[in-house]
């Protein structure tokens, strides 16, 4: 097995924004074939905008303007094909537009529901390879899961369990992807005769809750060892309260500013994404996650709350232009979803940070809501979610429902961001032991003493 010191020498030059770094696309990275080889199972599950999107487009159908080389006519890459957004900028944008309708939970209620255009497809990229970078096979990379699975293998098994990160928050997508998620972990559990780990990241976080909450807690001890949490969107940001309708493309590209017409041009498709919603501040199991009363958006004549997100969708929905809020039909789901969800009943490990200046508080310089809002209030975070929100979260598990939750917070120095916490030396190599023989009964060493963990690394590891 390689060292994690030739695993980080190995690493390529990388470029601020999404963080883009060059190699050769028909190079096939020994460590994808060693993540194969692992005696213990690792599931992991991908964030917001976190995998690779492939789409399939009608024959002769008309989707945007674009090159002739971007007329694909098979599966292609979409999200987050740099050669698409180039040569076909229209067809890229118009392909990822999800629609919005009503359909039905398995019970029968009626729900909001979204779904892809007349005569496109679109299904997240299989296995490793989706995660690993998000656009697999080009020249400028965007890395994203990569350098965790360089770190884990080969002595873990790692496997993705991918889905259509737009889709969460659509009810019926949801339910049917527990059904996936049970089959990927039960085939993983076969093949290494043993209870797997979790490592989720972002809204998989919430994917992961949500799916454990649905099969239970006797099928989940039996076939989970442990979750791992990176930086969980489960208590949302207040950062979700402009990107939600305002500024989306700069949540999802990394950067902080996008000229205007690039972000007008991006918000047409992200502001359709069900899983926007889900970034709007939230109660997790009916707990608490910010102080009563502390203000997150802020106007001339009043003030929202984290209590009060259902009202500021409905408020958005009221002051901007008309199609600029299409999923504000989604938040009373998703409210009533994540008010069900219960801590894993397996030991759970949060990792966070507190290192980056966060939006704490937004403020709109009148009364309404239709002009983008200016940042008022920072807090210590990810550039994301709130590091307050990850200790009221593993605390609120804890004293509420007795789980078993370790709190591991960013070292000082560490400078990654949301994005970056997945890939963070700190984060992988803590994960290493924790998923390890040893991690459950040193998990509580560990937490206390982190950062000191982090940095000698931990012996015998492996």
């Amino acid at each position: 097995a390689r060292s994690r010191a030739e695993v980080g020498a190995r690493r390529a030059p990388r470029w601020p924004g999404m963080g883009l770094e060059v190699s050769l696309p028909c190079t096939s990275p020994e460590w994808l074939s060693e993540a194969k080889e692992g005696r213990k199972g690792i599931v992991i599950v991908h964030g917001l905008a976190s995998c690779a999107l492939l789409s399939k487009v009608d024959p002769g159908y008309y989707i945007g303007c674009s090159l002739p080389c971007s007329d694909a006519t098979g599966w292609d890459l979409t999200w987050a094909s740099i050669e698409e957004v180039v040569t076909g900028p229209q067809r890229w944008r118009n392909t990822l537009e999800l629609k919005q309708g009503m359909g039905a939970r398995r019970d029968g209620t009626a729900v909001p529901v979204s779904f892809d255009p007349p005569h496109i497809k679109v299904k997240p990229y299989p296995g490793l390879e989706g995660i690993a970078t998000l656009n697999p096979g080009e020249y400028l990379r965007v890395p994203i899961w990569e350098h965790f699975i360089e770190a884990l293998a080969p002595t873990y098994r790692l496997r993705a369990a991918n889905y259509d990160w737009r889709r969460w928050g659509d009810e019926p997508f949801m339910e049917a992807h527990v059904a996936e998620f049970r089959t990927t972990v039960e085939e993983e559990v076969a093949l290494t005769r043993g209870p797997v780990g979790i490592a989720s990241h972002s809204l998989g976080t919430a994917v992961v809750a949500y799916c454990l909450t649905a099969l239970g807690p006797e099928w989940t001890r039996r076939h989970i060892s442990e979750v791992l949490m990176i930086a969980s969107v489960l208590p949302g940001c207040p950062k979700g309260c402009t990107s939600y309708a305002h500024n989306p493309g700069a949540a999802l590209t990394g950067f902080k500013n996008l000229p205007k017409s690039v972000e007008a041009f991006i918000r047409e498709c992200v502001t359709q994404a069900p899983s926007m919603a889900c970034l709007l501040p939230n109660r997790v199991g009916g707990l608490d996650m910010y102080p009563e009363g502390k203000a997150m958006v802020v106007t001339a004549d009043r003030t929202f709350t984290a209590h009060q997100m259902d009202d500021y969708a409905q408020e958005l929905l009221r002051h901007m232009p008309p199609g600029r809020v299409p999923t504000a039909q989604f938040r009373a789901g998703i409210e009533r979803m994540w008010g069900e969800l219960r801590a894993p009943p397996v030991p759970t490990h949060i990792f966070y940070s507190g290192q980056v200046d966060t939006i704490d508080e937004i403020r709109f310089a009148g009364s309404g809501l239709a002009e983008t809002p200016e940042v008022s209030r920072t807090a210590p975070g990810d550039g994301t979610i709130l590091a307050s929100t990850q200790v009221a979260l593993g605390e609120a598990w804890r004293r509420h429902e007795g789980a078993e939750v370790y709190l591991f917070p960013a070292p000082a120095g560490a400078t990654e961001d949301h994005l970056g916490l997945v890939g963070a030396s700190w984060v992988t190599v803590l994960a290493h032991y924790l998923f390890g023989p040893g991690g459950r009964e040193s998990a509580g060493a560990l937490s206390a003493d982190s950062a000191k963990a982090a940095a000698v690394g931990v012996p015998n590891c492996c």
